[in-house]
């Protein structure tokens, strides 16, 4: 199989790349395996460069926090240690208290067939923060509902055509007499 000449020639203005290809090719979006490779390597060292600063970071950070703790009497690590507690159990309460608001609003909207999907729009921590975004979502989502029916019928209201009376058509091709008789 042979292999596809490769571009060698010279722009007039002299601008050229590793393989002689113009340097237009590079906002066109067609790479040769050489420009990809380069390319796919740079990115690497960059993300390799930025993963070892990250690191780095966090290792200081750890020595010092380290260094820190070292530098505390029992007394201020009690202390420390219990408002670390302090908080982990807030952030808990927390999170089972919206869990707990989210099943509630979920409940409700399920009630009033408001789309559950719109859950995360009105839960709030406070309960009756979380009942007042639902009222205000019913609302305006009767409102979209029914302006949407009302424009896809055209603002007329459907008659009940199982009552009807017959049309002239209908009236000239017979009548029933009710006992099976079809008179014309």
């Amino acid at each position: 199989m042979a292999e596809p000449a490769e571009n060698n020639q010279t722009p007039a203005d002299g601008n050229t790349t590793t393989n002689g290809s113009t340097d237009e090719n590079k906002g066109s979006g067609t790479f040769t395996q050489e420009q990809l490779g380069k390319k796919l390597s740079e990115e690497r060292n960059r993300l390799r460069e930025q993963f070892e600063k990250d690191k780095q970071k966090a290792v200081d950070d750890a020595i010092a926090e380290y260094e820190r703790k070292a530098k505390l009497t029992e007394d201020e690590r009690q202390k420390e240690a219990f408002a670390e507690r302090e908080a982990a159990v807030e952030k808990r309460e927390h999170e089972i208290t919206m869990r707990e608001r989210r099943s509630e609003a979920l409940a409700i909207m399920s009630e009033r067939n408001i789309p559950t999907n719109l859950v995360d729009y009105v839960v709030d921590v406070d309960e009756s923060k979380t009942k007042s975004n639902i009222e205000a979502l019913d609302k305006e989502w009767r409102k979209a509902l029914e302006e949407g029916v009302k424009a896809k019928i055209g603002n007329s209201t459907p008659r009940d055509k199982s009552q009807r009376t017959p049309t002239q058509n209908q009236r000239k091709i017979g009548r029933d007499d009710g006992q099976g008789n079809t008179s014309f």
